[in-house]
C-alpha cells in the first residue's frame, strides 16, 4: 500500500491518508499485516479503519489505524454496508481533519 503514497501524483506538504475498508479478519499474508500497518504509519500515512459485519476483530482495526486509536475516530465498525452509508459524514470529518502531529513507531 505504502507504493501507492511515493508515485506521481503525491503531493509535498499534503498529509497522506489511507482508509482500509475490512471485515476485520486478515486472511491474505497474515503475518505482514500489522507489519505493514505500522509501517505505512511510520511513513506518515494517516490511516483509518473500517470493520463492516458483527464479527469484525476490533484489535485488527485498532492497529490498521493511526494513533489514538480511538474508535469513532480513527477506526470504525459497522454491522453492515447500509449502516457504513448513514456514518460516512462522521468518517469524512475524521478522514478531512487538519492533523498537525506527526507519529513516529517508537510512539506506536
Amino acid at each position: 500500500m505504502r507504493e501507492i503514497f511515493r508515485g506521481p501524483g503525491n503531493r509535498d506538504g499534503v498529509i497522506d491518508v489511507a482508509v482500509v475498508i475490512t471485515d476485520g479478519q486478515p486472511t491474505d499474508n497474515v503475518e505482514d499485516t500489522q507489519p505493514e500497518a505500522f509501517a505505512a504509519q511510520n511513513d506518515g500515512i494517516r490511516m483509518f479503519a473500517v470493520g463492516i459485519t458483527d464479527n469484525v476483530n476490533v484489535f485488527t482495526l485498532r492497529y490498521l489505524s493511526s494513533p489514538p486509536r480511538n474508535l469513532d475516530e480513527n477506526y470504525f465498525t459497522s454491522p453492515n454496508f447500509d449502516v457504513l452509508q448513514r456514518m460516512l459524514n462522521t468518517l469524512l470529518q475524521e478522514v478531512c481533519r487538519p492533523n498537525t502531529t506527526v507519529v513516529t513507531r517508537k510512539q506506536l
